[in-house]
């Protein structure tokens, strides 16, 4: 007994050692913010004759090709839900390229920058794609407005190019989003969209970028970690500091943004607690994000938290037989854009009606877009553009829907206008349209107003009633400057919805939230090539931005050695600044300017130091580059012949010598 009890005993003392206490309220450790990155090799060649037409871009600006790819960069972050960064590396050379027809295949690009890639200890497998843009006469200095699309470019497995007079930014988005498409599905995910079927991908989308962006963003975000990098075979999945756990990391130069350069707090996820947490502001447009320091970022009396559209102060209720303001004097890009005009809109059971007020002079065409089945632009029938001219009294100009039904069913046909010969016929013709233009007097002002009224009509199955939704986009033309004036995003639809009457707002104040002050990561930076004189000197271009609220000094920018590159006595709070330094080349020559730099500035007696990664860039002035075969054909020729030499001159020694012995 006195046995079993102290064994009884020893159990109990067993168990009640290994219970472990209870902890109340344990939080979760915060294990920071991953996404995956792509390392992606730009090659920008400038010097080029496609199809016997020689282009060189010695002595141009060529700070556009940065501004651009960089856009295309956040464009994949900011839609991706910051899950996919696109590392760049840059190689500029001056290498001479022959080539003909409309692509610039793998082949050739490597053969010119193989060699160069060897030397500095890489190689173009070393990459998760390789991107080559080519000089073309066509191109152009001018920073491209935002969401410009234009330009033929071409895709094989990792591997894109096209030219430089297209639209880099949206040539890059569309021809990389192929690698993508592949890349996920060799990662076994053949199910992510393919960029060239938008009518195959359910969804309420618009044209061109937003459909790029509605692929990215419907994508399962978890799925963006299991990307393969091609080059190493798996995801390459890196960590950032995310100290409020909102999936927005805080400072890292190295991505496209962080909370440190949005201006919104690294500690608490809603910094202006409006109801969208700084993440969803961030991710408001496809181009442009909400005010994450601003509870009603349009000023619409909505809190952003609430606001089905917090970019734009609209009215997306359209009451029956009432005019209704729609949206009135806002334009979204170009940002500076000054346009009077207002827009209502009223509907009934025979139709719905659109009024522009616009300040006579002011405008040239206005560009209407509806998608009356509320399907997405590239499903079913009922997607419409109306062109109006306001300078003349019958304002239409044109009107034809894009059919995507037979495109839905068949990826290998595609969407096709009713007024395409290919269509077979026209489902609504300019006489079905009602449109009107006169003066009207509003107090002492004088405007045009233009009425389009668009009928119900049964083939698409358009009758209006109460409840059904219009996607609705806006575009104007100014007569001024003859710049395309975007109302929404561009290309971005907004949807309308049709009610019995006006529905009254709870209008909220606003609340503005100071911004906050990271003295500690207040700088950053980027870099860039400016341009490569015809003497191959080289313009670097570095931009220096104070993303904090205190004036910097004796702020020094050193590279990964310590050698010191840019010196400023002062950095404004919130400036940001362009300094350019020069290299000289030389010709055939190459170099490696790697993208690690400290930084080091002084604030209130105290000196701060950081470490910031910007892109590395590959500069190459080797202007001739031999083909390697020819170099190989040749080397073979030179051997035989001296083969053959020497074998001759053996057989006619030898013949001299059998000569001599018969003697």
């Amino acid at each position: 007994m006195k046995r079993l009890a102290g064994l009884l005993l020893l159990l109990l003392l067993i168990s009640c050692y290994s219970l472990k206490p209870t902890v109340l309220s344990q939080p979760k450790e915060n294990s920071g913010h991953k996404y995956v990155q792509f390392n992606v090799l730009v090659i920008v060649l400038l010097d080029v004759t496609h199809d016997g037409r020689r282009t060189t871009l010695l002595d141009r600006n060529l700070s556009r090709i940065f501004i651009e790819l960089e856009r295309a960069r956040l464009f994949y972050w900011r839609n991706s839900h910051l899950r996919f960064n696109i590392n760049f590396t840059y190689m500029i050379t001056l290498s001479h390229l022959s080539f003909n027809g409309w692509f610039l295949s793998p082949g050739n690009v490597r053969r010119v920058v193989s060699k160069t890639l060897s030397k500095l200890g890489c190689s173009w497998d070393s990459f998760d794609g390789i991107v080559a843009l080519w000089a073309a006469p066509g191109y152009k200095e001018e920073v491209d407005p935002i969401g410009s699309v234009y330009g033929p470019g071409g895709t094989l497995r990792y591997y894109s190019s096209y030219q430089l007079d297209g639209a880099i930014t949206w040539l890059f988005v569309h021809e990389f989003h192929h690698q993508v498409d592949e890349d996920f599905y060799l990662s076994g995910y053949e199910e992510y969209p393919h960029a060239d079927y938008p009518a195959q991908l359910k969804g309420k989308f618009g044209e061109h970028f937003d459909f790029n962006a509605y692929m990215l963003r419907s994508w399962n975000e978890t799925l963006w970690l299991k990307l393969k990098a091609p080059s190493i075979g798996k995801p390459r999945i890196l960590t950032a500091n995310d100290e409020d756990g909102d999936n927005f990391p805080d400072y890292d130069p190295a991505l496209p943004m962080d909370e440190v350069r949005f201006g919104s707090y690294i500690n608490r996820s809603d910094s202006d607690h409006d109801g969208l947490n700084d993440k969803d502001e961030f991710m408001a447009g496809i181009f442009f994000p909400s005010n994450p320091l601003l509870s009603d970022s349009d000023s619409d009396g909505i809190p952003d938290g609430k606001d089905s559209y917090p970019l734009y102060p609209v009215n997306t209720i359209v009451p029956r037989d009432n005019w209704s303001t729609i949206i009135k004097d806002f334009i979204t890009h170009p940002r500076n854009a000054q346009l009077n005009y207002e827009l209502k809109a009223k509907w009934n059971d025979s139709g719905i009606a659109f009024k522009f007020l616009i300040k006579p002079g002011n405008l040239g065409n206005i560009y209407l877009y509806l998608d009356l089945d509320d399907d997405g632009w590239f499903h079913g029938v009922g997607n419409l553009e109306i062109i109006l001219n306001p300078a003349v009294d019958n304002p239409l100009i044109k009107v034809h829907l894009l059919d995507c039904r037979e495109a839905e069913k068949n990826p290998s046909k595609p969407c096709l206008w009713d007024d395409d010969p290919k269509h077979g016929g026209r489902i609504i013709t300019e006489s079905d349209i009602i449109t009107r233009a006169n003066l009207v007097r509003r107090g002492k002002k004088i405007y045009k107003e233009v009425v389009v009224f668009i009928p119900k009509n049964d083939e698409i199955a358009f009758h209006p009633s109460e409840g059904k939704n219009i996607g609705l986009r806006v575009e104007f033309l100014s007569s001024k400057t003859g710049t395309a004036c975007s109302v929404f995003e561009k290309w971005s639809l907004i949807y309308l919805n049709l009610s019995q009457k006006t529905l009254a707002r709870n209008v909220s104040s606003t609340i503005m939230v100071n911004r906050p002050d990271y003295i500690e990561k207040a700088v950053v930076v980027n870099r860039y090539i400016g341009k490569i004189s015809k003497d191959y000197t080289v313009e670097v271009v570095y931009e220096v931005e104070n993303v904090s609220n205190r004036t910097l000094n004796s702020v020094r920018i050193m590279d990964k050695n310590g050698k010191p590159l840019i010196s400023l006595d002062e950095l404004p709070p919130l400036a940001k600044v362009k300094i350019c330094k020069q290299i000289k080349m030389g010709i055939n020559n190459y170099t490696l300017i790697p993208g690690d730099l400290t930084v080091k500035y002084n604030y209130n007696q105290k000196t701060y130091s950081l470490k910031i990664k910007v892109p590395d860039i590959i500069l190459d002035t080797q202007t001739e580059i031999k083909d390697p075969f020819a170099e190989i054909m040749s080397s073979t020729i030179r051997l035989l012949v001296i083969i053959a030499i020497t074998a001759t001159a053996i057989a006619a020694v030898a013949y001299i010598i059998r000569i001599k012995t018969r003697r």
